[in-house]
């Protein structure tokens, strides 16, 4: 079992989660119109104060960690999960992806005197970063390689990133407006999260404690900038979450206001026969505050709960979804039944195809919390320890050659960025959206597929099959082609088909869809390539029931001319 010891967040509303939540209570918003950076178009977005003392990514998480640790006493061994969609690595002083998290266990390591061992990663999956980072956090525990788990969530906004959204037409020049039927698109936030999970043996006191459920990434393989039509990886986390849920009073929403994205989870949760449960979404106080939401998000939403209310969805008036939607548009009190054992789904979607849902739990006073108990570990249906195989299958690609399964692949001379348009023209050539990708993707498409056709008939695994890639840079590549066309004057001329590069995760997007995969997909950051630590992650994923199968490995491309690629194929035994 797993649940909450310590939550915080640190936004434009208040520096705890106390004041946020007091003023989702009241109505407030720090939701306003925005002339910044030297972007040509004003935009509305939930922003800390302007000034030489701008926070800046480290120091929000340092800091939302740091609350959250206070009064909070830690020993054993130690995972920092942090989540993030463009962390650190974007802006004059910009570092490698994977760096930002090893800065921050430095930090915080003064502050943890009981701590045996503290080991720091980083999840980047677009917008379900944050939900992603708690499911990992979970299973890591759930498997017994940590004892706490310190799971952080954060974005700063910039001209990278407004530019960016604002390419895609998806800003709304008004406080957004979720599932509304007038709604216009997003609005952008900033803000750090942080809840501390503790590893709990079967005779703790869980009394007036959130457990943490079990949760589950799927992809859409439909689109890697655009929402499944028939909401399939939205319906899959949905469906494999609320097997573990008994009855939820709400379901908070992901809710961006964007009109595809809202028409998407409507459907989703249609098809999961949840119409009649009451939908909150936050975005209408905090903006999209991007790797912070998912984190941000559930806190607000067990601390209403556990208060006997349910948020209200601030900027809903009437339902624009085709499919019925029992949306919350006033704060919502729960009946003196409903406050004694709350219970809700988090629901995220995100760009790359990525979904998540995940469940949580609240065990009121001590009386009949036995028998509560006794049934949440009933619906405790996890994978259970996996037997892994050996790889069986491995790739590795590199500017100097391609090595599949041991062997030397033939690539008739090309060398470097080169060589990768070779391998496609030689052994794919089927698929004409390569020309499209950036770096990173084009060398872990071309990976995958080099592994699949050596695999043959088998490659088809849909659900059964993870995709888990780590790396160190990132989309840098990408980051820096973007940052060329938003340039001051006449250099401004930011494009969603190169913005939406710029997300790590997207390479993982492009395999699922190629190969309709609608498994898990997620994408680690670290600060250097640890086999040990990628393998145990590798593992946390087969703690999902439905997976059997996993493609993974180390794929890094700091620039054209340096880059590798090296993947494998992992079975259940």
């Amino acid at each position: 079992m797993v649940k909450i010891i310590a939550d915080n967040i640190l936004s434009p509303l208040g520096e705890t989660t106390r004041d946020n939540l007091l003023a989702v209570r009241d109505g407030r918003s720090r939701l306003q119109t925005h002339r910044l950076w030297q972007i040509p178009d004003p935009f509305v977005a939930s922003l800390f104060d302007q000034g030489q003392e701008r926070p800046t990514y480290e120091m929000l998480v340092l800091s939302s960690i740091l609350r959250c640790l206070d009064g909070c006493t830690l020993s054993g061994r130690v995972a920092l999960v942090l989540s993030s969609t463009k962390g650190h690595t974007i802006g004059p002083d910009a570092h490698p992806f994977g760096e930002s998290a090893r800065r921050i266990e430095r930090l915080i390591r003064p502050f943890l005197p009981k701590v045996e061992s503290l080991t720091s990663l980083t999840v980047s999956n677009a917008c379900v970063s944050g939900l992603s980072a708690l499911i990992v956090a979970r299973r890591l525990l759930e498997m017994g390689a940590y004892d706490y788990a310190i799971v952080a969530g954060c974005d700063v906004q910039s001209r990278f990133i407004v530019a960016g959204f604002q390419s895609f037409m998806a800003m709304s020049p008004e406080p957004c407006r979720p599932f509304d039927e007038d709604r216009c698109g997003l609005n952008l936030g900033e803000a750090s999260a942080t809840i501390i999970f503790k590893r709990c043996s079967d005779d703790e006191d869980f009394s007036r404690q959130w457990v943490a459920l079990p949760g589950y990434m799927r992809n859409d393989a439909y689109h890697i900038s655009t929402p499944s039509r028939t909401a399939e990886g939205s319906y899959l986390a949905l469906t494999a979450a609320l097997g573990h849920v008994a009855s939820p009073l709400c379901i908070s929403a992901h809710g961006t206001a964007t009109l595809y994205n809202d028409e998407m989870e409507a459907s989703a949760i249609h098809r999961a026969s949840m119409g009649e449960v009451p939908v909150t979404a936050l975005k209408g106080y905090f903006g999209h505050t991007m790797g912070a939401a998912g984190i941000l998000e559930s806190i607000l939403t067990m601390h209403a709960l556990q208060e006997g209310w349910i948020p209200a969805t601030l900027g809903f008036n009437a339902l624009g979804t085709s499919r019925p939607l029992h949306v919350v548009n006033r704060l919502q009190p729960l009946s003196t039944q409903q406050k004694q054992h709350p219970s809700f789904i988090k629901m995220m979607s995100g760009f790359g195809g990525c979904n998540t849902a995940m469940g949580f739990e609240y065990l009121g006073d001590t009386k009949g919390c036995e028998e509560i108990l006794g049934d949440i570990k009933g619906r405790m249906c996890s994978g259970g320890e996996a037997k892994l195989m050996e790889p069986a299958l491995s790739v590795r690609i590199t500017p100097e050659g391609v090595t599949l399964c041991g062997e030397a692949l033939p690539v008739d001379g090309a060398k470097g960025k080169s060589m990768l348009t070779a391998l496609y023209r030689k052994y794919v050539g089927d698929y004409p959206k390569f020309y499209k990708m950036d770096l990173l993707s084009r060398l872990g498409f071309i990976a995958a597929e080099l592994l699949f056709k050596k695999e043959g008939a088998h490659a088809a695994f849909d659900q059964s099959r993870a995709v888990l890639l780590f790396g160190q840079s990132a989309s840098c590549v990408a980051d820096r082609s973007f940052e060329a066309t938003i340039q001051p004057g006449d250099n401004y001329f930011p494009s969603p088909a190169d913005f939406v590069y710029t997300l790590p995760n997207i390479v993982l997007g492009e395999i699922a869809i190629r190969h309709q995969l609608h498994g898990e997909t997620c994408y680690f950051a670290l600060s250097e390539r640890d086999d040990a630590l990628i393998r145990q992650l590798v593992s946390q994923a087969f703690l999902d029931p439905a997976t059997t199968s996993a493609l993974y490995g180390w794929i890094d491309a700091p620039d054209d001319d340096h880059f590798v690629a090296e993947l494998y194929i992992l079975n259940i035994l």
